[in-house]
């Protein structure tokens, strides 16, 4: 419009170079690295390439990433510019309430990185773009993520790792050697007191713990003076192998005679007595195999290789202790927080390494566990030359919506998905009628809501699997109902597996948590009371026409678009096969609940609901 004028940031193309040429430098530590990561492990993740030559175009790649573009000016910045601190509503840091406003903004991946399976320079967005859009892929919602708890004096960082998923193109080409590939992930990961380590998953609400996973960096200078007060104390070293074996004197009597050890050559110059012995004829020995030699010397070297799970850190394989395999992740490669970014030289999995990331190498001149991008300035003109602000200082979040504006949604959603069924209905010769009483939609806004509470609520904090003593036999009727809800299955495995994090959970061992973790198990109780009455009451059946039995689904969507909600349904088969139904006097039921949450976000419930004909 006239009389607008915009402030552009002019692109500072000296301060463009110094992170280019800083981002070669890296790269090329990361690949000297994956080389030394072959030569032992030639299989693994960790010796995968690190980057694509300009001669063949390499996929599967293990990537050491640390710079990304500013989404306006298009300059190269470092990742940790993409994040800030977001202060927002006490109801917005409880861990699980978090994860569930982050998991319900819209996932949008570019078709790019979909194809490639690697986040593009160009793919990560600061957390004010991404709330202004309200869309983006994994990456964007870690960011967000991270800044949130950054805003609650967390500990937070982002990581990057990769995944192996089923490769669907290689599929349909027929190809059958390699059905799957590696795909670049983000999450959250944050340090917790008790040295626990927790991973805070976006796409899947999740949160996982692993124990003894870093040390506090004064609990180690605390240990190097100790030992220094002991050698003031007069505990000299010198008496000590490097590896801490003593050396053992021993000590001579008087006129004693040393012991002799004799050679082969002694042996052969005594003198004999009588006729010579036959020599021995020996068979020639049978020539090692080359191959073979090699791979016991490369097993050899393995178990001694720092990057083994068993060398650097054996205690983290403790079954029972410290032992973590539920992890969806395969490998962690970068890590990084609002002050510096550091590349995993330790193990690929995350689950056999530890997270810390200032500490120093055992020896002098080694290499460090976790390699940081800024190295330890030296000089003011360094701390000048890797200079960045983060590119949002202030981020604005808008207001959750309106009452009014969130009942009009919710009309016109019905409205849309009730005209596509009965079109799609349409062309296959069947009549579609829709059942709207007040008492059913009632019972399915009931139970909807039901389910929308329990997303808010975090499944270690669930009272009737922390007490001792209280099995599965003993569960009352609203707590399995409401566990049964949860996993989508009768099984009882499937029930008890729920609960993935078998070591613990972090928070119980932080006094922050402290009434966070009792609020959750009172909501937990509460939410399982309400179950309870909801299945005493009848549920639906009281709300049903005369001689009609219901079928239904609920369905969950982190996007309040008609269009894109239209599709999701059109590809599940349990809406296909509703749609299917030829049996007369079928009737539908279409109900749609949106709680409205901060930043204009929506959390989207459609339940699908069909009366058949019951049959005697």
């Amino acid at each position: 419009p006239d009389g607008v004028t915009l402030d552009l940031k002019e692109v500072d193309d000296n301060n463009d170079k110094v992170w280019r040429d800083l981002e070669k430098e890296y790269n090329l530590r990361g690949h000297v690295f994956s080389k030394k990561y072959a030569e032992p492990f030639p299989d693994s993740i960790g010796a995968h390439a690190c980057m694509s030559d300009s001669f063949q175009k390499r996929t599967n790649l293990r990537r050491f990433i640390s710079v990304g573009t500013h989404p306006q000016t298009m300059e190269n910045l470092p990742l940790m510019a993409f994040l800030c601190n977001i202060i927002t509503p006490e109801e917005y840091t409880r861990p699980s309430a978090l994860m569930h406003w982050i998991n319900c903004i819209t996932f949008d991946t570019t078709s790019r990185q979909e194809r490639s399976g690697e986040i593009p320079q160009d793919g990560w967005k600061d957390p004010q773009t991404f709330l202004f859009t309200r869309k983006g892929p994994v990456q964007d919602h870690a960011l967000l993520l991270c800044s949130v708890l950054l805003g609650a004096k967390k500990d937070a960082f982002i990581c990057k790792g990769t995944v192996w998923v089923h490769d669907e193109e290689a599929e349909n080409e027929g190809r059958t050697k390699k059905l799957s590939r590696l795909v670049e992930h983000v999450w959250v990961l944050t340090r917790e007191q008790g040295d626990w380590v927790t991973f805070w998953e976006p796409a899947t609400r999740e949160l996982y713990h692993l124990k003894d996973r870093w040390k506090k960096l004064a609990n180690k200078k605390k240990h190097k003076k100790v030992a220094t007060d002991g050698e003031e104390d007069g505990q000299e070293g010198s008496g000590e192998e490097e590896d801490g074996a003593a050396v053992v004197i021993h000590e001579e009597w008087d006129n004693e005679i040393p012991d002799m050890a004799l050679g082969t050559d002694d042996i052969e110059s005594l003198p004999t007595v009588g006729r010579m012995p036959k020599p021995k004829t020996r068979v020639a020995p049978k020539k090692a195999n080359p191959r073979d030699k090699m791979k016991q010397d490369m097993l050899r070297q393995r178990e001694k290789n720092k990057m083994a799970p068993r060398t650097q850190n054996p205690n983290l394989l403790q079954e029972g202790e410290t032992l973590v395999d539920w992890l969806p992740y395969d490998s962690i490669d970068v890590v990084f927080n609002s002050e510096n970014l550091w590349s995993n030289r330790q193990n690929h999995h995350p689950a056999c390494i530890t997270f810390n990331f200032d500490e120093e190498p055992e020896e002098e001149g080694g290499e460090r566990l976790w390699d940081p991008l800024i190295q330890h300035h030296k000089t003011e003109e360094d701390k000048k030359t890797y200079h960045w602000m983060p590119i949002n200082m202030e981020v604005v979040i808008d207001p959750a919506l309106k009452f009014d504006s969130i009942e009009r949604r919710q009309q016109e959603m019905v409205a849309e998905m009730e005209e596509n069924m009965r079109l799609s209905r349409g062309k296959r010769g069947m009549d579609t009628y829709f059942d709207k009483s007040e008492k059913l939609l009632s019972q399915l806004d009931a139970f909807l809501r039901i389910l929308e509470q329990m997303r808010k609520l975090d499944i270690d904090m669930c009272p009737w699997f922390n007490e001792a003593g209280y099995s599965y036999e003993n569960w009352k009727p609203g707590e399995r109902y409401l566990m049964k809800l949860r996993c989508g299955s009768e099984k009882k495995e499937d029930v008890l597996n729920q609960r993935y994090n078998k070591l613990g959970c972090a928070f119980g061992s932080s006094t922050r948590y402290a009434d966070y973790i009792k609020e959750t198990e009172d909501m937990w109780r509460k939410l399982a009371q309400q179950a309870e009455n909801y299945a005493n009451s009848g549920g639906f059946e009281g709300a049903l026409l005369r001689g009609k039995t219901l079928t239904g689904f609920p369905a969950h969507f982190c996007t309040s678009d008609k269009e894109e909600v239209r599709s999701y349904l059109m590809g599940m088969s349990e809406y296909q096969r509703m749609m299917e139904n030829r049996a007369e006097g079928t009737v539908f039921t279409i109900h749609c609940r949106m709680f409205a949450m901060l930043g204009g976000v929506q959390s989207l419930w459609i339940y699908i609901a069909m009366q058949e004909p019951h049959i005697s």
